[in-house]
């Protein structure tokens, strides 16, 4: 099992509160607010671990993909599809990067698929690869780490899945409108 010491309980207790406030302002319907309450703590609480132990509980993954399936709020065939497509898309890219990328990762991905549905998987996963991307650069570039090290990716699919999750909308009418010159 796992333990968290005083600063990764203060970083779960900051990161948890700043959500729980984003999703009281944000979403106004009292079974989708539970639904991002429950769902978005289980994204947090795999975040930390995962980036203090570099490993994502199957209780975390699995069961956090189960109740993207139970919880009331969602479609369950958006969900499905969301699901099938981040787990499509992480398993090809775990498999490419030749063990850069792991199996939480995959099963994480099925989670947000799960609790986000289609289409908004896709831009939770696009934004999760460009936080991550960027803050690998900026480690490089300062020479924190090297090429050979290792970042956890489970802390950037979570940033992904709670900033789309409260935004999602937001962000493709932003995407369409500013990039592809869609009304």
């Amino acid at each position: 099992m796992f333990s968290l010491s005083k600063q990764q309980l203060t970083i779960l207790g900051l990161a948890s509160s700043l959500y729980f406030i984003l999703v009281i302002v944000r979403v106004n319907t009292t079974s989708l607010m539970w639904r991002y309450l429950i769902i978005g703590s289980v994204f947090i609480i795999a975040a930390i671990i995962d980036l203090f132990t570099y490993t994502l509980p199957d209780i975390l993954t699995l069961g956090g993909a189960l109740l993207g399936f139970l919880l009331p709020g969602n479609d369950v065939i958006s969900s499905i599809k969301g699901s099938l497509a981040g787990l499509v898309i992480m398993s090809f890219i775990a498999a490419v990067s030749r063990g850069g990328m792991g199996g939480g990762d995959v099963k994480l991905a099925l989670t947000m698929g799960s609790f986000l549905g289609w289409p908004l998987v896709l831009p939770a996963l696009g934004l999760s690869f460009l936080l991550g991307g960027s803050f690998g650069l900026i480690l490089l570039m300062t020479k924190v780490k090297d090429r050979t090290d290792s970042i956890p990716f489970g802390p950037f699919l979570t940033l992904g899945t709670l900033i789309v999750s409260l935004w999602g909308q937001e962000l493709i009418q932003w995407y369409l409108t500013s990039i592809w010159r869609q009304p």
